[in-house]
């Protein structure tokens, strides 16, 4: 059995960091649309790897603080801690969408 260049952890934030050059206005990283999740589990299989389960991955990275991660369509965003939205901001930035602010 192969083993693997780099951790789970280290395959997550690195394809972060990917994504951000690749798009600097993007802040956080949709694990779906962005083929992170799907990259990753190609990157264990190739190397005739059992693959770790991404969520699990992305759970212990925000255990750790490492990143943050918030619920959209489709999926989630992950964030790296400095450029994750605060909660109230958040929360107020949702309500002006929805048309339902200052009520």
């Amino acid at each position: 059995m192969a083993e693997a260049a780099i951790s789970p952890k280290q395959f997550i934030l690195y394809g972060m960091k990917k994504c951000h050059e690749r798009d600097p206005k993007r802040k956080g990283v949709h694990v779906v649309w962005t083929g992170l999740y799907k990259a990753y589990r190609k990157y264990y299989e190739d190397r005739g790897m059992k693959v770790p389960d991404p969520r699990v991955t992305v759970d212990e990275l925000c255990t750790e603080g490492a990143i943050v991660k918030t619920l959209c369509d489709g999926g989630i965003l992950i964030w790296f801690p400095q450029d994750a939205p605060k909660g109230e901001t958040v929360v107020k930035d949702l309500m002006e969408r929805m048309g339902v602010a200052g009520e």
